[in-house]
């Protein structure tokens, strides 16, 4: 997990086999966004995220905590009919995670 002035808050190691999905969780716990003069808060504001990590799990899981989900939804090409519920959008936030990628790199 980076902020948006590439500077890590987060991290979890763990192997290479388990899904990036079954990971984020794990590393959602670990963030730690410093603030002045107080302790560390483990809630941000938003959380930007690439759609490998959609799930509605994952999303509900980060509303309990307070955190605004920005996860594209996977498409599906060869789905002949939409589905039936509310369609989701990445939002405005969504085009600034190459922050973080650079942050990696």
């Amino acid at each position: 997990m980076a902020d948006g002035t590439d500077v890590p808050i987060g991290l979890h190691v763990d192997s290479a086999q388990p899904h990036e999905r079954t990971l984020a969780e794990p590393t959602v716990r670990t963030i730690r966004v410093p603030r002045n003069r107080s302790r560390p808060t483990t809630r941000p504001k938003a959380l930007v995220a690439d759609n490998a990590d959609d799930s509605a799990e994952f999303r509900r899981t980060l509303r309990r905590r307070g955190i605004t989900p920005t996860i594209p939804p996977v498409t599906q090409p060869n789905r002949k009919q939409p589905k039936r519920r509310r369609p989701l959008h990445a939002g405005a936030s969504y085009g600034q995670r190459w922050k973080v990628e650079r942050c990696f790199g």
